[in-house]
């Protein structure tokens, strides 16, 4: 008996250790990621987006945007789909508003967004409060043949930084 359940633990274990081993990123569901391209920054120095994931091998890329205290806009465009949409949970009207109300994300073009932050007029405090953030994350879903795909992008608003982003 103990042979037995000995045969059918040791290749679980050994799925689960080596079962994200690989060189590329992996899609768990084998669907088309949905990928953006930056087309327009207004100000470099205070606004950046970015791919990340915590292990690339097991997890899809998701885009993180960072943004200081001061006024920018980006323009990202979708290079893997014609047409997406703002998940309708969190958009009104192709437009999701965030939670400070400090920047939007509107959908042009068919498949195009335009974040566009205000200026936070912050106060003047210690060197730590400058690190101080809020964030939001909204889905953008598009089709594809095996059915509809969607990415998450998370925003952090650094609310008292008024340098430019560190890195």
């Amino acid at each position: 008996m103990k042979k037995i359940l000995l045969l059918l633990i040791v290749p679980v274990i050994a799925l689960a250790i080596g079962g994200c081993a690989g060189e590329e990123v992996v899609y768990p569901d084998k669907k088309t990621p949905v990928l953006f391209s930056t087309e327009n920054i207004s100000s470099p120095e205070n606004v950046r987006s970015e791919y990340y994931s915590p292990d690339p091998h097991c997890l899809p890329l998701s885009l993180h945007v960072w943004a200081n205290c001061e006024e920018s806009e980006l323009t990202i465009k979708c290079t893997t789909f014609s047409e997406i949409a703002l998940e309708r949970i969190f958009a009104i009207s192709n437009k999701f508003i965030s939670t400070t109300g400090s920047w939007n994300v509107q959908l042009v073009d068919s498949n195009k967004l335009v974040f566009s932050f205000s200026k936070i007029e912050g106060d003047d405090a210690d060197e730590d409060s400058r690190w101080q953030s809020s964030y939001d994350t909204f889905k953008v879903l598009a089709k594809d043949s095996n059915g509809q795909v969607s990415a998450t992008i998370t925003v952090t608003r650094y609310v008292n930084m008024t340098e430019p982003l560190p890195w």
